[in-house]
């Protein structure tokens, strides 16, 4: 009997903003390029079995349909955000990326964070019998473990361990000098740059990682492990 992959869902509501190949490579030389869905499918797909989805409905959609106990590692592949305002550390399964300037907006429908979970907690903790008692879940997003607002919801939501990065997470792509385009074979390469070493242009895009799950988080929340009961105001309650 085989091993059966890692679970991947990635944010699949980031459309690309480029109108072509040219017009995106010229993007990543001018530093005002960034990820979308086209590079987090394809980060899913060389890193175990792929899903998109849109909404936290679709992820949870996504893991209803496991087997039982079917799932030792999920990991979701996106943008993040740190709180502003009312709105807690966030996960976003769609959004805009823009260029001028270069950015990636969270829209509300794709939110996955402390209120989200909040409103939708009986619907998830439905859902813990498909995970292995050991299971944990990696959130592959810029910051997503830059604290534990994040984290601490989800684990305690999902009663297993979640891993996060406090530094960026990042993506390349490589241009294809015989074809003239984007080789899509380099799609979805991913980095932590916790020393600062992409920013300062010491590590080329075939130094990235193919896999993401060689990436090495470095924070984590196995609160879900020893907490069962709803947590109130969540906004507040996973300030550390």
């Amino acid at each position: 009997m085989g091993i059966s992959k890692p679970l991947m869902i990635y944010a699949n509501g980031y459309p690309r903003p480029y109108l072509n190949d040219p017009a995106e490579d010229a993007s990543a030389s001018a530093d005002t390029w960034l990820p979308s869905s086209v590079d987090f499918q394809a980060t899913a797909a060389n890193s175990g079995d792929p899903a998109g989805a849109s909404t936290l409905a679709d992820m949870l959609s996504i893991i209803a349909r496991q087997p039982a106990g079917s799932i030792s590692m999920l990991g979701l592949i996106g943008h993040a955000a740190a709180g502003v305002g009312p709105t807690p550390r966030t996960f976003g399964f769609s959004g805009q990326v823009t260029v001028t300037p270069p950015n990636a907006i969270l829209h509300a429908s794709g939110f996955l964070n402390a209120d989200t979970i909040w409103h939708n907690y009986a619907a998830i903790t439905a859902l813990r019998s498909q995970f292995k008692p050991d299971a944990r879940i990696v959130i592959y997003a810029c910051h997503a473990g830059a604290d534990k607002t994040l984290l601490n919801p989800i684990s305690n939501a999902f009663g297993v361990c979640v891993d996060g990065f406090t530094d960026p997470v990042t993506w390349c792509f490589e241009w294809d000098l015989s074809s003239l385009r984007i080789d899509p074979r380099t799609r979805g390469r991913v980095f932590v740059d916790s020393a600062g070493l992409y920013a300062a242009k010491l590590v080329k895009c075939g130094a990235f990682n193919t896999d993401a799950k060689m990436l090495k988080p470095d924070v984590s929340s196995c609160i879900g492990k020893t907490s069962t009961t709803r947590p109130l105001l969540p906004s507040v309650t996973w300030e550390t």
